[in-house]
């Protein structure tokens, strides 16, 4: 896996056997830990760093309740399948939660890396499920972080 210079410092990331395989970039941070004097502002740009970082694991997702129906557990018998089966790949994700949650996951196309005559556009997508928003930011090289 090749090491991404980024404007905050080096990355090295993981590989995603899929088709195209998918260079991906895990809890790479995108400011500073909104904890302490930073807790309830608006977000800082994060510290550079001069080692490269591996980033080959989510990071903490944002403290959040467990999505559930208003009207109680009983109700999840009533949702249809598809959601059923969405709400359980989710409970495993929000195990780890912390106010030290303000990463990205990036994922690149291997085809298409950094120097590629044609880079995907950055895209975003979010999903709200119960009470929380489930949000992937899947950037694809932009020039304002790398």
């Amino acid at each position: 896996m090749n090491v991404v210079k980024t404007k905050y410092g080096p990355i090295r990331g993981i590989i995603i056997r899929s088709e195209p395989l998918v260079e991906a970039y895990l809890g790479v941070p995108f400011a500073s830990p909104p904890v302490g004097g930073l807790r309830y502002m608006p977000p800082v740009t994060p510290s550079t760093w001069q080692n490269t970082k591996l980033a080959d694991r989510f990071s903490p997702v944002c403290p959040q309740s467990v999505p559930m129906p208003p009207n109680g557990p009983e109700a999840l018998l009533e949702v249809p399948r598809g959601r059923l089966a969405q709400l359980r790949r989710l409970l495993p994700l929000l195990t780890n939660q912390s106010e030290d949650c303000l990463y990205l996951n990036l994922y690149v196309p291997r085809a298409l890396n950094p120097g590629s005559a044609s880079p995907p556009s950055p895209t975003n997508y979010g999903e709200k499920v119960g009470g929380i928003v489930n949000v992937e930011a899947r950037f694809v090289v932009e020039n304002s972080f790398f």
